[in-house]
């Protein structure tokens, strides 16, 4: 490959703001995403996993937000795929650390069911969806804005009057080993909602402290971002290589056994089959999103067919007749499997409490540290459709 002059093109942020409880990562992230939106002309979209913590201020701004119910990687990457779908250029993720969570009681839980309680040899199959996270955030066509939460301690600093006070301090934040790599701007709150740039490939705000970082922040970030030529669309091969790990997704989930049953009849298999064909007249980015939507929805399926093997009388779902055992009864014919959910209606913003513009709801206990130094990548059977 021949060497050729650099250019400067315009970039997508990736900005994360970290902080402990109550230093205001929530507002000031929706307030940097304003500010941005002001110069783009464009609304934001908020995925929401702290209870609803941004549409307490949907009164002071204007957005959609997706409020999470399950926290896992595969419901965040759903959801960014949406926005995708729905050409939404700057994106406010609040918070990460929830996928980080997530991400650790499952690969607790794969360890106990598959490899007798060994979870070094679990995150064979953590690591890759971390690694999922981590590229669509990447690959996102657009800003994007992250909050994670910090681990915190407290210690002795002196105030104002001269006195020692005990201080809670942020310190890591609570994603997995080596996230701040994956920034361009990596943004620290503390208690009086003052704002440190600890990493900054902008140039512009290295090491500077910035008192409740807002608007104004979002349209000097905005300025020096567009400055140069128009940032290059995802690529072709990065679209379609998603798309491809999704099928193989999908194709697992259909062939899966659990207790000696089969969950999904050849009926079943057929139907999907022939849905994902029809994508392929769409564009990458359409496809892209159909599949993951039809991957998540085939990952809720299963999941309640094997809640219903293992006696749980709460689910509303029934197994297919033809999936009482490995090798269905040709005879039978199962039910079709029901039709895409249809997308989320944004909910009516409650009433403000009476609270703090930075104030944010208590958090979860403490989470855990990081995935293990050596991985190895899982084996995945493939189907073709």
């Amino acid at each position: 490959m021949a060497f050729k002059k650099a250019e400067r093109s315009q970039l997508w942020l990736r900005l994360a703001i970290m902080g402990p409880s109550g230093s205001g990562k929530t507002f000031t992230a929706l307030r940097i995403a304003k500010g941005i939106a002001e110069r783009m002309g464009v609304p934001f979209a908020v995925i929401d996993t702290e209870g609803r913590s941004a549409s307490k201020y949907a009164d002071r701004f204007t957005f959609i937000v997706d409020d999470l119910e399950e926290k896992n990687i595969d419901k965040y990457l759903s959801s960014m795929n949406e926005c995708i779908g729905a050409d939404y250029k700057i994106l406010v993720i609040d918070s990460l650390s929830h996928a980080w969570k997530e991400l650790l009681e499952e690969v607790d839980r794969i360890a106990k069911k598959s490899f007798s309680g060994n979870t070094w040899s679990a995150w064979s199959e953590g690591t890759p969806k971390q690694n999922k996270l981590i590229n669509a955030i990447v690959n996102f066509p657009g800003h994007i804005i992250v909050t994670m939460r910090s681990k915190t301690e407290w210690v002795l600093e002196e105030n104002s009057k001269g006195r020692m006070a005990p201080v809670k301090k942020g310190m890591a934040a609570e994603q997995g080993k080596n996230i701040e790599y994956e920034f361009d701007l990596l943004m620290e709150l503390n208690q009086n909602h003052w704002a440190t740039i600890t990493k900054d490939r902008t140039g512009q705000f290295q090491d500077q402290d910035i008192e409740k970082p807002g608007e104004e922040f979002g349209h000097s970030l905005y300025d020096w971002l567009s400055a140069g030529n128009s940032p290059p669309p995802l690529s072709a091969k990065a679209l379609e290589q998603q798309y491809q790990d999704a099928m193989t997704e999908i194709g697992t989930i259909l062939k899966t056994i659990y207790e000696g049953q089969r969950l999904f009849t050849e009926e079943e298999i057929k139907i999907t089959r022939e849905a994902c064909i029809m994508t392929k007249g769409k564009s990458p980015e359409d496809r892209l999103f159909f599949i993951t939507k039809y991957l998540n929805e085939k990952k809720e399926l299963l999941q309640k067919r094997i809640a219903l093997i293992d006696g749980d009388q709460n689910q509303p779902e029934q197994l297919p007749s033809t999936a009482k055992s490995a090798v269905p009864a040709p005879e039978q014919k199962p039910s079709p499997t029901p039709p895409l959910a249809n997308e989320k209606e944004p909910e009516a913003a409650e009433k403000p409490e009476d609270l703090s513009m930075y104030s944010e709801p208590e958090e979860d206990d403490e989470l855990e540290d990081d995935i293990p130094e050596e991985e190895t990548e899982p084996v995945q059977s493939e189907m073709t459709f």
